[in-house]
């Protein structure tokens, strides 16, 4: 599929971003990028080289993606798991309140070539990807945020308290807040996407129900005269052995003889 289809997704610290949007990806068949780990990663980088020069720094910066959730800066790698604690959290925070423009130039132009994408972050669909085709801002009380925060943190710090993850939250919120009010509270164009009592794949669902209510996109299935079925994508076909239920246009193929195709709105 080559139709654009990009994504926002913003909410407060542990409102459930860096779950949900991965999962979101993979059932709308899009790349995802979490602004919140990359912002992370070149922070934590910052920290343990003591930069001094942080304007500089980031105007130079080498940055890659291994895959969604693995950041190489400067050829040091970060993976999800390093950058998820509290503290990197705090020193991201810190670090987007005084160079928030060159942050969000490095990602915007990491996000330039791609046209499919699941962007999550605070300043998603704001000033990174702005304008997107969809916005979603998910909400969740403190009590839900400190839960999943701290089930998080013990798998890192078996010492970390409750009570510490609700102070760093609290302090990451006035952070925003005096940062841009935007950051933590929902916009007008945006969905209000509540997390609590609710799985990540829940949430994604959810979703995903109003992309597709949205764009009309339609489940599909495709089956030959063999009983397998088939993914139509820009009138290639790709044999798979299990009912796919994917939005996606379809096309005609010379190479297989499909003798039966079944639509209907998702």
């Amino acid at each position: 599929m080559t139709e654009q289809l990009t994504i926002s997704l913003r909410g407060l610290s542990a409102s459930g971003k860096g779950t949900i949007a991965p999962i979101l990806a993979k059932e709308l068949n899009v790349q995802h990028i979490d602004c919140g780990l990359l912002f992370r990663a070149i922070a934590l980088y910052i920290c343990e080289h003591q930069i001094t020069s942080k304007h500089l720094f980031l105007e130079k910066v080498r940055i890659r993606m291994i895959c969604e959730t693995v950041f190489i800066v400067e050829e040091k790698t970060y993976p999800r798991e390093q950058l998820q604690t509290e503290k990197v959290g705090y020193l991201a925070a810190e670090l987007a309140k005084s160079h928030s423009e060159q942050l969000v130039s490095l990602v915007n132009e990491l996000l330039s070539s791609m046209s499919r994408v699941v962007v999550d972050g605070r300043n998603a669909g704001l000033n990174i990807l702005p304008n997107p085709d969809f916005s979603f801002f998910l909400q969740a009380s403190l009590k839900s945020r400190i839960q999943r925060r701290y089930e998080q943190e013990r798998f890192i710090n078996k010492e970390i308290k409750k009570s510490e993850i609700k102070s760093s939250l609290i302090k990451r919120d006035t952070v925003d807040q005096k940062r841009d009010r935007k950051l933590t509270e929902p916009q007008l164009n945006e969905h209000i996407i509540v997390t609590d009592g609710k799985t990540p794949l829940q949430c994604a669902r959810e979703i995903v129900s109003v992309v597709r209510i949205k764009t009309k996109m339609l489940a599909w299935t495709a089956v030959d005269k063999h009983g397998d079925f088939f993914t139509y994508e820009d009138g290639t076909v790709v044999v798979v052995r299990n009912k796919s239920q994917i939005p996606i246009r379809v096309r005609e193929s010379e190479e297989y003889s499909v003798v039966k195709i079944e639509l209907k709105f998702a």
